[in-house]
């Protein structure tokens, strides 16, 4: 997941700062220095750690997206198999690759990378 990092440099700060928003709110109430606090938040969210995050948990990003007005859905079906599918709504347009993933994981980092390129397209 790190080549989106790169690929797309203003969908990923959307990313790192929703990730270091919810990391920083984590924080709150803690018994942390207000410095460290500061130097944390400074700091930011390195490349490496949200790439494990959605590597992980891509459905993790799928709030974000859904502020962004990109909703991204993935359905199972077992006709016979359990296979599953992604599309993404966004603004009256749908996007979809046509392919069935063996695991709802990689149906939703394959819908990440789609949405990671439309979030990069709309933002100015």
């Amino acid at each position: 997941m790190k080549e989106l990092l790169e690929k797309y440099p203003k969908a990923a700060k959307i990313v790192k700062d929703y990730y270091l928003e919810k990391f920083m709110k984590g924080l709150e109430g803690k018994d942390f220095p207000p410095e460290y606090l500061e130097h944390v938040k400074q700091q930011g969210l390195q490349d490496e750690i949200l790439d494990g995050i959605l590597d992980v948990n891509p459905r993790a990003l799928f709030d974000l997206f859904d502020e962004k007005g990109v909703i991204i859905c993935v359905n199972g079906s077992d006709l016979k198999e359990i296979l599953f599918v992604w599309s993404i709504f966004n603004n009256k347009h749908h996007s979809s690759d046509n392919y069935e993933y063996k695991s709802r994981i990689e149906a939703e980092k394959e819908a990440i990378k789609a949405a990671f390129s439309i979030l990069e397209s709309k933002i100015k």
